[in-house]
This record gives C-alpha cells, sequence and structure tokens, in this order.
C-alpha cells in the first residue's frame, strides 16, 4: 500500500476531519515536489527557484529588535532559521510554498521546513489558513511504514495540537516508535488569535493560480522547459562524439613512418620550417564548431522565452544584461525580476511576524524566557535596481547637509552590522583618531 496516496485517508480516519485537497491536487503536489527535488539531469525549474531564491534574500537580513531576555532569545531562534532562507525561498518558488512549523523540544524552540506535499488545510477564511494537518515524519520499522501526523485547529480561543500516528495507513500508538514515545497527544495553549504556524506562498504564478498552497513559477512552462533540457542533452552529445583530429605534416616523419627528430627539434624551437614535403605549417587541427553556435543560440533563445513565461528579464538563466551603468538603467533592465523578488520579501516578511507571534506565545506557554516586547525588522538588499557607486555618493552628499549620520555611511559598507553596532564603531573611531579641532578643544 502506498502511504503517500493515502495520506488524506489518514487525516480523514485519526481526526474524523476532510481536507480542501482533491485526489488530483495531492497528485499534483506531489509532482510539484518530486519534480523540484530530481536530481537526475538538469533540472530548470530548481536551478531558476535557487537562482531567484538567491537574489532575493542575498545580502538581506532578519533581525528582532529589543532590549530584553524574549527578544534575544528570538533573535536567536529566528537566525537558525534565516540561516535557512535561501533554501527555504527556492523551496517556494519551486513547489508552490511550504509550511515553517515550529515546536519545542528540550527546552529550545526549533523550526520544521514541511514541504507542500506534506501540507493538508483543514479549513480557511478566505486566504486565511485556520485549520490544518502536517505529515510531520515518516519512518520505517520491520515491514511497515509509520506516519506521525500533527493537527493544527482554532478553538475558542485556544489553538490545538493533535498528534497521531498510523502505522500502514491505520492507528496506532505513538510509543510503538521510540522517538515518539515522549511526544504528547494533545496541547492545548489559550489565548492565541492565528495558528502557531505560517506559510510562505509562492506569489510568482503565470496565469494558473492556487490561492492557498501556491504553484511553482514555472507552472504552464513544463513544454519550454523540456525543449530547453533537451537542447542541454544535445550539446552534451555533440561534445561527446565530436573527435579532435590533428594532422602532421609528412616531412617530420623518414622513410620508415618514424618521426624525424631532427626535423621535429627544428619545428620545436623554430615553429615552422619547409621541408621537402611540406606545403605550409607542420601541424593542423581539424575541430570544426559548425553545430555548437546553432545549439547554443537555441539553447539561450529557450532560456529567454522560460524567463519571459515566468515574469523576469534577463539575468536568471540567461547572461545578465551588462550595458547599463546609470541608476536608471539598471532599474529598467531588471524592474520585472524586482517585482517577483519583492511580492516574495512580502510573503517573508508576513511570515515572519506570524512565527515570532508562534515563538512568543510557546515562550509562555513553556515558560521558557521572562516576557518582553521585541520586533521583527528587515533590512533588504536593493543593489539588483541600485548603482552602489551613485547611492554611496548620495550618502555622502546627504552626510554634508547633516541629513544621515556617520553610522549610516559605516552600515553602507559594512551591512551585516546593526546600526548600534556601526555608532560604536565610529565612536570607537573617532575616539582613537580624535580629529584638529577636537585636540584644540573647538
Amino acid at each position: 500500500m502506498m502511504i503517500l496516496d493515502t495520506f488524506k485517508d489518514m487525516i480523514r480516519r485519526l481526526f474524523r476531519r476532510g481536507t480542501d485537497k482533491s485526489d488530483s491536487d495531492e497528485r499534483e503536489h506531489t509532482d510539484d515536489v518530486r519534480n523540484y527535488l530530481r536530481t537526475s539531469g538538469i533540472n530548470l525549474t530548481a536551478v531558476t527557484a535557487k537562482r531567484l531564491a538567491t537574489m532575493t534574500v542575498m545580502d538581506s537580513s532578519l533581525i528582532v529588535v529589543g532590549d530584553n531576555k524574549r527578544s534575544t532569545y528570538i533573535g536567536g531562534v529566528m537566525a537558525e532559521l534565516w540561516a535557512n532562507a535561501r533554501k527555504i525561498t527556492a523551496l517556494s518558488y519551486g513547489t508552490g510554498g511550504c509550511a515553517l512549523v515550529p515546536y519545542v523540544e528540550g527546552g529550545k524552540i526549533y523550526t520544521s521546513i514541511i514541504p507542500k506535499d506534506r501540507f493538508f488545510i483543514t479549513k480557511s477564511q478566505g486566504t486565511d489558513i485556520v485549520g490544518a494537518t502536517i505529515i510531520a515524519d515518516i519512518c520505517r520499522k520491520n515491514s511497515s511504514r509509520y506516519v506521525r501526523l500533527t493537527e493544527y485547529t482554532l478553538e475558542n480561543g485556544s489553538c490545538i495540537i493533535r498528534n497521531r500516528a498510523a502505522k500502514d495507513g491505520s492507528p496506532c500508538d505513538l510509543a510503538m516508535i521510540d522517538k515518539w514515545a515522549d511526544i504528547r497527544e494533545e496541547i492545548r495553549i489559550g489565548n492565541v488569535n492565528r495558528l502557531l504556524l505560517a506559510y510562505l506562498r509562492n506569489p510568482c504564478g503565470h496565469e494558473q493560480v492556487d490561492d492557498l498552497y501556491g504553484v511553482p513559477l514555472t507552472r504552464g512552462a513544463e513544454d519550454l522547459i523540456t525543449q530547453a533540457e533537451e537542447c542541454i542533452n544535445q550539446v552534451k552529445k555533440e561534445f561527446k562524439h565530436k573527435s579532435i583530429k590533428v594532422f602532421a605534416d609528412s616531412s617530420l616523419f623518414d622513410e620508415n613512418d618514424h618521426l624525424n627528430t631532427e626535423v621535429y627539434k627544428k619545428t620545436r624551437n623554430t615553429g615552422a620550417i619547409s621541408g621537402p614535403n611540406a606545403t605550409g605549417a607542420f601541424f593542423e587541427v581539424f575541430d570544426p564548431a559548425f553545430r555548437d553556435t546553432s545549439l547554443y543560440n537555441r539553447l539561450n533563445q529557450l532560456f529567454s522565452e522560460i524567463e519571459i513565461f515566468i515574469g523576469v528579464d534577463r539575468g536568471v538563466l540567461t547572461d545578465p544584461v551588462s550595458e547599463y551603468s546609470t541608476a536608471t538603467g539598471i532599474r529598467r533592465s531588471n524592474v520585472n525580476t524586482f517585482a517577483q523578488i519583492s511580492a516574495m520579501r512580502k510573503q517573508w516578511e508576513k511570515a515572519a511576524a506570524e512565527l515570532a507571534y508562534t515563538y512568543d506565545v510557546f515562550c509562555n506557554a513553556f515558560g521558557l524566557v521572562s516576557p518582553g516586547e521585541q520586533t521583527v525588522q528587515f533590512d533588504w538588499d536593493y543593489s539588483l535596481i541600485e548603482s552602489s557607486a551613485e547611492a554611496w555618493q548620495q550618502l555622502k552628499e546627504a552626510k554634508t547637509m547633516g541629513a544621515v549620520r556617520t553610522a549610516e555611511l559605516r552600515n553602507f559598507i559594512y551591512p551585516s552590522e546593526t546600526m548600534e553596532e556601526s555608532q560604536m564603531a565610529v565612536e570607537e573611531i573617532a575616539a582613537s583618531e580624535p580629529s584638529l579641532s577636537t585636540l584644540l578643544g573647538e
């Protein structure tokens, strides 16, 4: 019995609740994830998703602002999550979305990354998810397969988290698997107004839009991707079967077809000489490129069509446009790509707010750390649409006008620093290298 085909049945059997996924939806979501994770051959969906993910989170940071133990603790949990930001973002782009599910183990908060095919919405309100079940774990013992499912529901201002297990699709005790033995079957947390999880949905979809789960960014471009992957395989075959031949002039050999070492030494030392049978160079290489150009032109055209289809500019699969040097030119050449990236960043901001809320609730419910206020902030990188030289010049001019502080200039150079760290560094430099006016007491 194929467990992946019975998740919906298990949810109905264990929790007496249906999901909004049809059988075709479940198969489609499974195919989306498998296609993204495919490692055989070139995987253009994964390549495109990972490149866009890099552009989305590159040189950007997520910080939790606050001056208390709670903010420091939640900041540490967020930092662990953000360390996987590229992986999570690529998974969302490539499959349509993924769930970020916090849990507490050993007195510490962790965050699981749940692919779309293991996430089932059981209740929704508009575009808000107010009930969900996840496939939390799958393992094999002897000849049986065990599945652990976790349900999240909202009831009268409380979030109820229920854990159940199934053996070959039928209900069983959690204790049948040693690592599940200490997991509580039900946790009820009061005074909450949302599910204690987040869903990072891919906001980029071509025409076919799934408002709740999201669709892969390449949905609808499957034919173009197939053609491009076939073209790549053609290029590989071309190089594999193409033979390079080297021809040597007959005057390099004696009457017994042995190398004439005297003549060879002269050709090696002087480059080319005229022998009795020489008609030109002593060596010629036969290496025709009669198909390379057409194949690469075709491949580049297909890459360009895929970029147009998914709504991004050149530079994601094709070579980036390099003739623009001004901020205006850079912005115009990347406006569509940046629009997609901005939409995903908004999804990250929404998900981070929901996770911070969940971390805060867990800190209270499990008594992990003393209460305190905190705020989540993002510092996004805009180099895709900005000229760093022009931005630096603007900052310097603003500094002379008193519109920005020296710490902001330093923070531009060292974006990994917080503004407080930049300010401290500026003060340390000023103290160790006082200006002439400071020395004179002016």
